[in-house]
């Protein structure tokens, strides 16, 4: 069964799972497992070289972007008891990782508040920030708890979090988090095409019939009909040039692209 609490899309607002790469860490018994999705656009990997032992639920997630690589860790700690077991081997497969990773980027639910002292000195080895503020966990409705933590050691380059009751989930919130990244932007790509807006086929065919018709007693050579051909084209169906914005989509069309308009007008 997926940790839900914990699909993670590329740090970007909501994407559909069609369009991601699913990393899976399933679990025979009933709960637990981990589920991350990083959208397909990006380059990624997973890190098999973590050494992590069975028990530890948790993935580790190399990810390109803006040619910054970043370490990502998905994990799931089930028992509160076993949280300094848990940061251990974390804490062991880290060590080994993070001389090539300058950013990272750990999330999940780890059944341990950021105060608590064992979780303290993690983030304090490692220079990381909890981002998450406000309690997650409201399985005691009179104690809510935070801990579905998002840690990194980049915290400036995070958007304030937000935090989402409508999901598929138990008694915790989905913690959404969004990285400021920025991309240069793409050329427009400039395209040539005929304009057939005017066309009409029996003009066109009664033209082009006529002017052949008056080169049939000339030497009429192949030169000399795609001459006459492209000319009553060129007349009838001129050829235009327009600019199309780089990352346009090919579902992308004038209704839509109004709507879209209308749209954010309105907000």
């Amino acid at each position: 069964m997926w940790h839900w609490r914990w699909i993670f899309s590329s740090l970007f607002p909501t994407l559909s799972a069609l369009r991601s790469v699913p990393f899976r860490l399933d679990r025979d018994a009933e709960g637990g497992g981990i589920l991350i999705y990083v959208n397909n656009n990006i380059a990624c990997k997973e890190v098999l070289n973590c050494e992590l032992p069975e028990e530890i639920e948790g993935s580790f997630i190399d990810i390109n972007l803006c040619n910054k690589k970043w370490l990502i860790f998905g994990g799931y700690n089930p028992s509160k008891h076993r949280i300094n077991y848990f940061l251990n081997q974390v804490s062991k497969a880290l060590d080994k990782l993070i001389i090539t990773y300058d950013n990272l980027l750990l999330l999940g639910d780890y059944n341990c508040e950021p105060s608590e002292s064992c979780m303290n000195d993690f983030l304090g080895t490692y220079n990381l920030t909890n981002l998450v503020i406000e309690p997650t966990c409201f399985k005691n409705i009179n104690k809510p708890t935070i801990i579905d933590l998002i840690l990194t050691n980049k915290k400036l380059l995070f958007k304030t979090q937000r935090f989402s009751k409508q999901v598929l989930r138990d008694f915790h919130k989905m913690t959404i988090t969004v990285l400021k990244v920025s991309f240069q932007k793409q050329p427009p790509n400039l395209i040539t095409y005929r304009n057939y807006k005017n066309f009409n086929s029996e003009y066109f065919c009664d033209e082009l019939s006529l002017k052949l018709e008056n080169r049939v007693m000339v030497d009429l050579n192949y030169d000399s009909f795609k001459y006459i051909f492209m000319e009553c084209l060129n007349k009838h169906a001129p050829v235009k040039k327009k600019c199309l914005r780089a990352n346009n989509s090919p579902f992308m069309n004038k209704m839509l692209s109004k709507a879209i308009m209308k749209r954010s007008s309105l907000r």
